[in-house]
């Protein structure tokens, strides 16, 4: 029997459309230390800004960062987080459940971390819609914005 996948969300929400969406890890319980820093995702959203773009940050309130010039979404019921998702042109944060739940939810998604742990989970297993990926390995957790920016417009060019 081949099971049959859902996408999460749908087009047809009233959720608003954004550019970006970002979902900053901020554990201070597990693994502090795979937390990106607030600079980069400064300067990753200044480097992302041109022509008005939209952003916003997802996840919980007591886990997920946030920085200035964002909608803060974080906390939000999960079915109006689907259409946030589903709605987002790119969604992107080191390997988390939220990451996860981009690509159930059609999202492309840009992605760093561990690759012995996260890559097939986020290109194969975990990834029942063959949604777009970005997975960066290069740097592990803690990729220059820089260098996360610079692979994103690279692979763009083939999306």
């Amino acid at each position: 029997v081949i099971p049959e996948y859902i996408t999460f969300g749908n087009s047809n929400s009233q959720n608003k459309k954004y550019d970006y969406v970002f979902h900053i890890r901020n554990r201070q319980d597990v693994r502090e230390k795979d937390n990106w820093s607030i600079d980069n995702w400064m300067e990753l959203r200044k480097l992302l800004d041109s022509n008005g773009k939209t952003f916003a940050c997802v996840g919980t309130k007591t886990s997920s960062g946030i920085i200035d010039n964002v909608d803060d979404l974080r906390g939000i019921p999960l079915k109006e987080l689907f259409g946030i998702l589903h709605k987002s042109e790119y969604v992107f944060g080191s390997s988390s459940g939220p990451l996860h739940l981009a690509s159930l939810c059609g999202a492309k998604h840009v992605v760093w971390g561990d690759r012995s742990l996260s890559l097939d989970r986020y290109e194969n297993n975990w990834n029942p819609h063959h949604t777009p990926v970005l997975f960066i390995e290069k740097y592990k957790w803690h990729p220059p914005a820089k260098y996360v920016y610079e692979q994103y417009l690279n692979w763009r060019k083939d999306d």
